[in-house]
């Protein structure tokens, strides 16, 4: 059946699932997912998937002190590179960067 799609979101967006699959677990068409995602996120499934994955797995490294490719795993990230490059689009940082970064400020 048709469930909350902001909770339901927040609850699943670290599995490496498709748009599609996103939509029929959550009791949707694909159609129908994508209309009630922008109005409820005010952003495509994508992009607010990958900002998502980007800061909690941005959490797990710095304050959690995951290393970076269990963090990007964990986060619902495929693809290391894909991972990297993404963080330091987001971030103006490698993860490996920011990690220095913060070991810099603990100290």
């Amino acid at each position: 059946g048709k469930n909350d799609l902001k909770a339901f979101m927040e609850e699943h967006f670290d599995q490496n699932l498709s748009i599609n699959e996103f939509a029929k677990l959550s009791g949707r068409s694909i159609s129908a997912f994508k209309s009630e995602f922008k109005r409820t996120f005010g952003s495509s499934p994508m992009k607010w998937l990958l900002e998502k994955r980007l800061i909690h797995a941005k959490y797990l490294i710095e304050q959690m002190g995951y290393a970076i490719g269990q963090a990007a795993f964990v986060s619902g990230f495929k693809s290391h590179a894909h991972f990297s490059r993404s963080f330091r689009e987001q971030f103006g940082s490698s993860p490996i960067q920011s990690v220095k970064l913060k070991n810099l400020s603990d100290k």
